[in-house]
């Protein structure tokens, strides 16, 4: 049996179509990039496909739908930068330690979180991968920037 693209094509591109309507505002791709996703799913089905297990169309759907999920939790994943160009590289807030309190009395759970991750042993706020933290944590996306706009405009008062 020979296998074509042409025959499925449709096929590819109902699948990246799907996934374009579900995740492609949310990691800002458009629908040509799930359309190449599929298309290389194809190549990966095509290798990799046995006619004595099932159809061709019902192992590519597969192969597709795998691809598919992949390429969005990899696309997520980099949608987890925060931007944290509000925040100095460093900050002394402690030339006591009554002053870095009230800062952090100022904030909500979440803010003095962030605050606590990022504050060196010696009070100095330091500007590091805080928000690779907090997803690990399991936050949201909208929780961090939440917090870091908490963050930023508590220091624009001091």
């Amino acid at each position: 049996m020979i296998i074509q693209y042409e025959d499925y094509s449709k096929l590819i591109q109902k699948g990246a179509w799907k996934f374009y309507k579900q995740y492609g505002r949310a990691i800002r791709r458009d629908f040509q990039e799930f359309e190449a996703i599929g298309n290389l799913a194809f190549c990966k089905a095509r290798t990799h496909y046995n006619a004595n297990i099932s159809a061709f169309s019902t192992y590519l759907t597969r192969w597709v739908h795998c691809e598919m999920i992949q390429f969005v939790r990899r696309e997520i994943r980099h949608c987890y930068t925060v931007d944290m160009d509000g925040i100095p590289e460093r900050i002394d807030l402690v030339g006591d330690s009554l002053r870095f309190v009230e800062f952090k009395c100022g904030l909500t759970d979440d803010g003095a979180h962030v605050v606590d991750l990022a504050t060196h042993k010696n009070g100095r706020l330091f500007k590091k991968s805080v928000a690779e933290s907090l997803v690990q944590n399991g936050w949201q996306r909208r929780r961090i920037k939440n917090a870091m706009a908490e963050v930023k405009r508590a220091l624009a008062i001091v």
